[in-house]
């Protein structure tokens, strides 16, 4: 296949250490403990080294039924922002050892494994030191008392420093960014700010002037987690005038080439992308390396995909970050983040009516009441699931990930195949009808006929070895490019893979099982249970929505599983407009639409004032029209 035919370059020398790895073939003893020495540094072992086989070498290590711990590993020289994979081959039938990483008692643990290859079985985690640490250590732990067989442990610790290459290909597009140093030192700071709090929010977002090709623009950070900040590549939001906009994105946070693949093949079936590639990036004419591109959402991007005119929705993410923003990126289980999500629109901000028009379907298919004919092309929804499932691109499905296109002309959804990929390595033995808790909105259109038949129809052809044969023609020369310069900046064998193929083996096994039967005959059901308890603590930015409706109405809508008391509606200088005391219910059932109080009004009003939990509150009523499905 083309993932293996492409001419690997050699990766640019860096004085800092990036490998540590063993085969379990040399040893020495060190205070009566025997450990590996084939690698840099010491990497403890165990009492036993077997040399009746081995995955690679002459041996492996056995770890016996009264050792819990093995191939420990600690490296001290690691700082914030540094991104490892660690890996280790186990062999037993019977049991899973889990791979280990701590630091300052931050855990990052696996026992699953990802592929096996005869009698041997992968285990690797991916991680980054969020916050200075002294040290870093791996280790397996062995959680029973079976003996199991260890081998090839591998740990990869990505550069952290700019590197500069000595060769780029002449053929990838070059960027370079003019970053004043007064820039550079605020865009620090505000990276530091980021660490400090855990995750991005809007207070580490702000916009800086740059030059880009010698052009005037503007740029801040994007996405959420700390992954896009890891190592020295940071990623960004860049807007050159009102119509451009796109980001450059850290390849860790993407997969590396995996985001690039799984959108060009998606792209082939002729589903919506936001045409993913790549770029170099220097930074005062300093070469950074190779980051990804993507364009944002926009009317311009629409034009790309020759699908007619229309605007690109999502739901309103904002309440989920700010309580994980309070919590240190925590969620609060109780708050119905989705059910009390409103509606966004990339293309219709300024247009109060239109919007509430177009964005109605967005809101039904929230709480499961739509009629999926009506909302979706089948044909596209079964194509895009289909392919999501080959991919293990779960991620592009939660609910504030998926940004969706509504053509203009049929004003049906189409989900845009985007954020596919994460730092992580996706391990989910499972199909998408198999656990639905994140893309709960698709549980309506689960239960349609046309759908079930040919979602089941696309599973068979893009699991089939024709169609993962095809995927050389469909990549073509682009890919032997990027894949060649990620091969000069990083060690290939940890970005390359062949889970693909390994991914479309289990779902044809699946198919073998009599998957379409079950199919047919399952029916899914919408997130109805109430996990409201009465550990609820009531939030004013989550728990009470108020917004304008565009048409004279303020509608409240009541999220909280009390009861509360609607006292006056005020305008923006304070004046009451609305005196007379509403009671709205509780908000009993997740996933169903909140009880809720409509007040019709001519005066612009800006504050609600309510009793909830025997407290008084004020809430601000949204400028944003509420798009009405009720």
């Amino acid at each position: 296949m083309l993932f293996n035919s492409c001419f690997s370059g050699d990766n640019d020398s860096n004085s800092k250490t990036t490998h540590w790895f063993t085969s379990c073939e040399s040893t020495n003893k060190k205070d009566n403990r025997i450990f590996f020495s084939d690698g840099i540094g010491n990497i403890g072992a165990s009492s036993q080294i077997n040399k009746s086989f081995a995955r690679t070498g002459k041996s492996s290590l056995l770890m016996l039924p009264s050792e819990k711990y093995a191939l420990s590993l600690t490296i001290n020289d690691s700082k914030i922002g540094d991104y490892y994979i660690a890996s280790v081959w186990f062999k037993n039938d019977s049991t899973t050892p889990i791979l280990c990483g701590v630091y300052n008692n931050t855990f990052v643990r696996s026992n699953e494994s990802i592929k096996t290859v005869g009698e041997w079985n992968y285990l690797e985690i991916r991680t980054h030191l969020t916050e200075e640490a002294k040290s870093i250590k791996f280790y397996i732990h062995k959680p029973n008392k079976d003996s199991i067989f260890l081998d090839d442990l591998h740990v990869y610790r990505l550069p952290n420093k700019s590197v500069f290459l000595k060769k780029k290909s002449k053929s990838i597009q070059h960027l370079n960014i003019k970053f004043p140093k007064e820039n550079t030192i605020k865009a620090i700071a505000l990276r530091k700010q980021a660490y400090t709090q855990g995750l991005q929010n809007k207070s580490t977002k702000k916009w800086l002037p740059i030059k880009i090709n010698n052009q005037d623009a503007r740029m801040r950070f994007k996405g959420d987690w700390l992954d896009h900040l890891s190592n020295y590549k940071w990623s960004y939001r860049i807007k050159q005038d009102s119509s451009l906009s796109f980001s450059i994105t850290n390849p860790i946070s993407r997969g590396f080439l995996g985001e690039y693949i799984n959108q060009a093949i998606m792209r082939s079936q002729d589903l919506l992308t936001t045409n993913y590639r790549y770029s170099y990036i220097s930074y005062n004419d300093s070469l950074f390396g190779i980051y990804g591109i993507e364009d944002h959402f926009s009317k311009s991007l629409i034009k790309t995909w020759k699908f007619g005119e229309g605007d690109i929705l999502k739901f309103d993410e904002s309440d989920l970050w700010l309580v994980r923003s309070e919590n240190k990126g925590k969620d609060r289980v109780e708050l119905n983040y989705l059910d009390c999500a409103g509606i966004e629109s990339y293309t219709n901000r300024n247009n109060e009516n239109n919007f509430n028009k177009i964005a109605r379907n967005l809101d039904e298919i929230k709480f499961g009441n739509y009629n999926s004919d009506s909302i979706f092309d089948i044909d596209y929804m079964a194509k895009y699931i289909a392919l999501i499932d080959l991919f293990e691109g779960y991620h592009g499905t939660i609910w504030h990930n998926i940004r969706f296109y509504r053509n203009k002309a049929s004003g049906k959804l189409y989900p845009i195949a985007f954020d596919l990929t994460t730092d992580k390595k996706n391990t989910s033995n499972k199909l998408f009808i198999d656990d639905i808790d994140h893309p709960q909105v698709f549980t309506t259109l689960l239960n349609n006929h046309n759908f079930k038949l040919q979602y089941y129809k696309n599973l068979v052809k893009y699991s089939s070895n024709n169609f993962i044969e095809s995927f050389d023609s469909i990549l073509g020369v682009d890919y032997c490019i990027y894949k060649n310069a990620f091969f000069m900046e990083y060690d290939s064998i940890w970005i390359q893979t062949d889970d693909i193929s390994s991914r479309a083996q289990y779902i044809r096994e699946r198919i073998r099982q009599d998957l379409k039967t079950k199919l047919m005959k399952s029916k899914f059901l919408h997130f109805e249970k109430n996990n409201l308890s009465d550990n609820y603590q009531f939030h004013p930015n989550i728990s009470v929505k108020a917004y304008k409706q565009g048409n004279n109405e303020i509608l409240i809508q009541n999220f909280f599983n009390k009861k509360i008391k609607v006292l006056e509606i005020q305008s923006k200088d304070g004046k009451t407009i609305f005196n007379e005391i509403k009671t709205i219910p509780a908000f009993s059932i997740a996933g169903k639409q909140p009880p809720y109080l409509s007040i019709k009004t001519k005066i612009p009003v800006k504050y609600l004032k309510i009793i909830a939990a025997d407290k008084k509150w004020t809430i601000t009523i949204s400028k944003k029209a509420y798009p009405i499905s009720y």
